[in-house]
């Protein structure tokens, strides 16, 4: 029997950041799996790359080295495109503070049915499936509010369904 491909597969990841004078490994020589399904937690005091890890996943910086794959796939050599695809179709990433991750404006079935606006998936079937959505994260109720008059909780809860 053959294992999976992995969801997510870093190897050796390591990322420095620098400006003029100073420079700061914020990861050194970082290895992760994760299974399709499976449930990880980073934790680890301010600072400790927490942050980079999840960005560098995401494809939103460049390591300085080391490996990245989403599902098989090299995230060093996508481009911008191709990572707007993966980070549209395998990939979610809900920010620390809730009313980063939202479209202040717009409803919560709006917003859930905006992130879904890659998935293949009819605009009209969107908007039920978000209905779905909020209703698994408890906010089916709250479907037609705006974000911005949303509970920090609630936006907090808002994101995993987007």
């Amino acid at each position: 029997m053959t294992a999976a491909v992995p969801a997510v597969l870093c190897s050796g990841l390591t990322h420095i950041y620098r400006d003029q004078d100073t420079q700061v490994t914020a990861l050194d020589a970082v290895d992760l799996r994760v299974q399709g399904g499976e449930a990880v937690a980073l934790v680890g005091p301010s600072g400790a790359g927490k942050s980079t890890l999840l960005t560098l996943i995401a494809g939103l910086v460049r390591p300085t080295s080391g490996q990245i794959q989403i599902r098989g796939s090299d995230v060093r050599t996508m481009s911008e495109r191709d990572l707007l695809r993966m980070r549209a179709r395998d990939l979610g990433m809900v920010l620390q503070t809730p009313a980063r991750n939202l479209l202040p404006y717009a409803t919560a079935r709006e917003n859930v049915a905006f992130a879904q606006r890659f998935s293949g998936v009819s605009r009209r079937d969107r908007h039920t499936e978000a209905g779905d959505l909020l209703d698994s994260v408890g906010l089916g109720d709250h479907a037609d509010r705006l974000a911005a008059v949303m509970s920090g909780g609630q936006q907090q809860r808002l994101g995993p369904a987007m």
